[in-house]
C-alpha cells in the first residue's frame, strides 16, 4: 500500500512540475486546479462544492476569448481588404498618370 502511495505522489510531483512549466496563466493549469482536489496528507481530499458563478466565468473565459479573437480577425480582414482595394485603385491611377506622361512625350 505504501509503495503505491509513493508512486502516486511521485506521479503527482511530475504532473506538478509539468504544470509549473506551463506558467500561472495557463488555462490548462486553471482547469486542472479546479478539477482535482489533490491532498498531500493522509486525510482524504475535501468534497468539491459547486463552483461560484465567478469561477465558472473564469473557466468559460477561453471560449469568450476565442470568439473575441475571431470577431477581431474578421474585422481586421475586412479593414485590410478595404486598404488593399484603395491601394490597388491608387496604383491604377498612378499607372494611368505614368502612361499619360510617357506617351505625351
Amino acid at each position: 500500500m505504501g509503495t503505491m502511495k509513493n508512486q502516486d505522489l511521485q506521479a503527482l510531483e511530475q504532473i506538478s512540475s509539468i504544470l509549473a512549466g506551463l506558467g500561472p496563466d495557463s488555462y490548462i493549469v486553471a482547469a486542472l486546479k479546479r478539477s482535482f482536489g489533490i491532498s498531500r496528507s493522509d486525510r482524504p481530499a475535501p468534497q468539491k462544492t459547486p463552483a461560484p458563478p465567478d469561477e465558472l466565468q473564469q473557466v468559460r473565459l477561453p471560449e469568450q476569448v476565442v470568439r473575441e479573437w475571431e470577431t477581431s480577425a474578421v474585422d481586421q480582414r475586412e479593414a485590410l481588404r478595404h486598404q488593399l482595394a484603395e491601394a490597388e485603385a491608387l496604383v491604377a491611377a498612378l499607372k494611368a498618370k505614368l502612361y499619360d506622361l510617357t506617351v505625351a512625350e
